[in-house]
């Protein structure tokens, strides 16, 4: 009896240490950009074959866009290729101040990755070559995206 009331424990605990975390403890703040700070997730972070990581980005703004249906931070996933040091969006959606998604993001929309100052203090976006990067952006060094690569990509 005391065997099988032990397993039963034993997988209790198993299952609840392998849940989803939801706690917003999960997000990891890893830079600020001008009008944002941007986070990161393990949860779900995943590695391919390619050395491309795929994890989800999390960029809080410091002032809700009302021209943009509202919009108080975003969720995205970036692919992260650590050989070519190059990253993309994949997915995404914009969410309002009451957690609610507002829309999906687009690839028109600001990259905040992308953000670096330059010595005039303002941020200068790069933006992909499609036709010859598949829509990868290269990172650049001391900007958002650098910082996430240092950190995946080690």
């Amino acid at each position: 009896m005391k065997l099988v009331f032990s397993t039963i424990i034993s997988v209790f605990l198993l299952i609840a240490s392998c849940s989803r975390n939801n706690s917003p403890a999960k997000w990891i703040q890893f830079s600020e950009v001008k009008n944002a700070s941007l986070y990161y997730t393990l949860d779900k972070m995943s590695k391919t074959d390619a050395n491309i990581i795929k994890i989800w980005v999390k960029t809080v703004y410091t002032q809700v866009n009302h021209d943009d249906s509202n919009v108080s931070y975003s969720k995205n996933m970036y692919m992260i290729n650590c050989n070519n040091k190059t990253y993309k969006i994949n997915d995404g959606f914009n969410y309002s101040p009451t957690d609610e998604i507002v829309s999906k993001t687009e690839s028109s929309q600001v990259d905040m990755m992308a953000n670096t100052g330059d010595r005039s203090n303002r941020n200068v976006a790069v933006k992909p070559d499609n036709a010859e990067s598949n829509g990868y952006i290269p990172i650049v060094p001391d900007s958002a995206a650098g910082r996430i690569y240092s950190v995946v990509c080690r």
